[in-house]
């Protein structure tokens, strides 16, 4: 059974840079982000073995949402110097190793990875998002299951659309008409005022989508009714913000294999910055792939 894992490569390196402390090497230079993000990668790999894999990330200019919406993420407080600094080191360290790294300017990393779910259905067998990011749970279906990782020592959770609607009540397709309803306070989007968890969710059970919701108004208790007619573009917003993009040009999924890593390059990056343990993780990932076992000889003779 042929498998694909789409990793969520901006959220891995926060959590990687906030469950640290600050780490520094001989040199001065901070890196627990960078620490954080390998252990997290090489773990991942090794434990859910994939054929395929990408790392996907967000860029730092202008997304078509914010144009649309200037106060998206508007929210979110600005991060330290040095968590910018290791990122641009750490993407650095990716594209020259061939790890698989995508972004692409105008658009998230959940955009990326919406995009290889949707374009990649046929070619493999299953596919897993790796994320902790709840907007990519509309991806779920029968074929592309949501890897949600917990903190400390938990085991992942895993949101199957079985999962999804026993722990939300609500099916994959409706987490975007959830964030029309509720909004979503990470991403500023204020969807209808006074709609609490509860009602967004009774609503969608017996209506199933905004569209039906605005439909059926005259259910609806008369202070509701107004409520949503004079909130109605901004949830149709909300939704729409909310939908990932999967349309966007990305690789054939046979593209994204172990093959073309450049391990000699990773480990020149590990020795220079000092992360020993990187170092022996990667040799365990090496072990475990065929296609990276060739080049152990050639990595012995630098």
């Amino acid at each position: 059974m042929k498998t694909a894992l789409y990793i969520d490569g901006t959220g891995v390196f926060f959590r990687g840079y906030y469950g640290l402390p600050p780490l520094k090497n001989s040199k001065g230079q901070y890196l627990q982000g960078i620490i954080g993000f390998f252990n997290i990668l090489f773990r991942t790999l090794e434990t859910y073995k994939p054929d395929y894999f990408a790392i996907c990330f967000d860029r730092s200019e202008e997304t078509v949402r914010k144009q649309e919406y200037p106060e998206y993420k508007a929210n979110r407080s600005k991060a330290p110097d040095d968590l910018y600094a290791q990122m641009v080191t750490l993407k650095e360290i990716l594209e020259n190793s061939n790890l698989n790294y995508l972004d692409q300017a105008g658009y998230e990393a959940d955009d990326i990875i919406a995009s290889l779910v949707k374009q990649n259905v046929k070619n493999v067998d299953h596919q897993y998002v790796y994320s902790s990011d709840l907007d990519l749970l509309q991806l779920s279906d029968e074929k592309t299951s949501i890897i949600k990782p917990q903190n400390g020592s938990k085991p992942d959770l895993i949101f199957t659309p079985k999962e999804i609607h026993e722990k939300y009540e609500l099916h994959p397709n409706q987490i975007v008409d959830y964030k029309g309803l509720n909004g979503d306070s990470s991403d500023n989007l204020k969807g209808v005022p006074k709609v609490g968890k509860k009602t967004a969710t009774k609503l969608l059970n017996e209506f199933q989508n905004l569209e039906t919701i605005y439909e059926n108004l005259n259910t609806l208790t008369p202070k509701m009714q107004e409520n949503f007619i004079n909130n109605k573009e901004q949830a149709f917003l909300c939704k729409k913000l909310a939908t990932l993009i999967v349309d966007l040009k990305t690789p054939q999924v046979q593209e994204l294999s172990y093959r073309q890593i450049k391990t000699q390059n990773l480990r020149n990056y590990f020795n220079m910055l000092e992360l020993n343990k990187a170092k022996v993780l990667l040799d365990r990932l090496i072990d475990s792939q065929p296609e990276l076992q060739s080049q152990r000889s050639q990595d012995s003779l630098f």
